[in-house]
């Protein structure tokens, strides 16, 4: 059987060139196809048919949703640069073909539809995600709870705005709070997220619903939840050790801990004194750390004890306190240290202090989601549209997470920017024919990482698998 791969180079560019005139069409970004593959994976156009997001103007839910996805995932600044894109590319047109034209009205639309739709929906993606293979919530799995605030100095009357102090100036921005995954694979995502708002439940009621929600598709015990000092309240704490959960935290250097008094006893018939009290600063300022000590030094202080009034009595919960040095200015005495907390009173230290470690990688996600995925571009007055635009935000973080790590072989090296990676993917030139009635084939340019020819290749099945065109 005859294969275009045997003949030589400068035939098969000059048969590509010769059919791109005749038959061929060329897209820029051939990398929409493996989304589109995981896409139907997840089965997302029947998540949005069962979260009661349907046609609008005869244009079905699911080819507006894939169509911002793919704006998002090109990087366009607005819907109606999403439109032009539409029209410009007919390979995604192919993709998304319904019958009908995509407009900025019907995506306008359908961005403001009912804001627990939207919640609902991220919801059930997540939870189709946890399904595949070695993606639920395993035993080693870390989840940070933290928040951000997005600028938005448009449209005052949105319900989720507020005015709020940041870098000693006066800005309005929305808050919301997420809880990002972390396996024991490094492959991170999204589990949750949710808007606070004025009126409404708490950051620290948010979070705790977050954690219940997440909690019910745990298949082990041991796993950590890590969060800064503003969380670090008795009722959130309380609630993850109900949930079967670990947590590590960080002190104020106000917080103050008791420890068993070991003192001389006072004179007299009166109560003896039972309890000392142990306030952070002062523990780090009697800290003795060695000349020689790098950034990664860590003392385990050991059990200290936390009182909160309980049912009207005051109650002591024991508590393991380690003391971390995170900076240290050369040629200064100047010394950073941190009061690490943790409900766990008998793992290492070093394994406490690497799983605190972990909360700065959802600080690195809220700038790659700003940067590369428009997470703060939404202009929009209508409390919905925020949420649907933060919802698409974070599905199409997540199949570009799925799609950059297949394997451990295939993914991509920490050192690699997020940005970097998507452009990797996405940016794929091609050609691609429809003269048969069967899937379209497609030929890919050479690109310089031979990985990415490979990542496509190996994660389509073989009933879909795409002609890589081999220069």
């Amino acid at each position: 059987m005859f294969s275009v791969a045997r003949l030589p180079k400068i035939a098969k560019s000059f048969c590509i060139v010769l059919s791109s005139r005749l038959f061929l069409r060329w897209s820029p970004f051939g990398g929409l196809l493996l989304f589109k593959y995981i896409w139907d994976l997840l089965e997302i156009p029947l998540i949005l048919q069962r979260v009661g997001l349907g046609k609008l103007r005869g244009t079905p839910a699911h080819v507006l949703a894939f169509t911002l996805l793919a704006g998002f995932w090109t990087r366009q600044p607005s819907i109606a640069s999403v439109v032009r894109l539409w029209h410009a590319d007919p390979l995604l047109q192919w993709m998304t073909f319904s019958g009908f034209s995509v407009s900025e009205s019907n995506l306008s639309r359908f961005m403001n539809q009912s804001d627990s739709c939207w919640y609902r929906f991220y919801d059930e993606v997540v939870a189709k995600f946890q399904a595949l293979p070695d993606r639920g919530l395993v035993s080693g799995t870390v989840i940070v709870v933290d928040d951000t605030k997005i600028l938005h100095p448009h449209a005052k009357k949105n319900p989720l705005l507020h005015h709020s102090k940041e870098d000693e100036e006066w800005v309005w921005g929305k808050n919301t709070v997420t809880s990002l995954v972390i396996p024991p694979d490094d492959r991170e995502y999204i589990g949750a997220f949710r808007y606070w708002e004025k009126g409404g439940p708490s950051k620290l009621k948010l979070a705790e619903d977050m954690l219940t929600h997440l909690a019910k598709s745990a298949s082990a015990k041991d796993i950590w939840v890590t969060f800064d000092s503003w969380y670090f309240t008795y009722p959130l704490c309380s609630k993850i050790e109900d949930l079967g959960l670990n947590w590590v935290s960080r002190a104020k250097n106000s917080q103050v801990f008791y420890i068993p008094y070991t003192g001389p006893k006072r004179p007299g018939c009166g109560r003896q004194k039972q309890w000392e009290k142990l306030k952070v600063s002062q523990v780090v300022e009697s800290l003795q750390i060695p000349p020689n000590a790098s950034t990664g030094w860590y003392h385990d202080f050991g059990t200290v004890y936390i009182a909160r009034r309980v049912d009207g009595k005051i109650r002591r919960f024991p508590t393991r306190l380690i003391f971390v040095l995170v900076r240290k200015e050369e040629g200064s005495d100047e010394k950073t240290v941190l009061a690490l907390v943790s409900n766990h009173l008998e793992k290492p230290a070093d394994f406490i202090v690497q799983v605190y470690q972990k909360r700065w990688r959802t600080e690195v996600f809220y700038r790659h989601a700003k940067q590369d995925l428009s997470l703060g571009k939404c202009h929009s007055p209508k409390k919905e549209a925020s949420i649907a635009h933060t919802a698409l935000c974070l599905t199409a973080d997540l199949l570009l997470r799925y799609a950059a790590n297949p394997d451990r072989g295939l993914s991509f090296s920490a050192e690699t920017p997020s940005g970097a990676w998507m452009d990797c993917i996405i940016r794929r030139p091609c050609y691609w024919d429809r003269r048969t009635l069967r899937k379209p084939k497609v030929f890919f340019q050479a690109s310089q990482d031979p990985s990415i020819d490979l990542r496509i290749s190996t994660m389509i099945p073989s009933s879909q698998k795409l002609n890589l065109w081999a220069s």
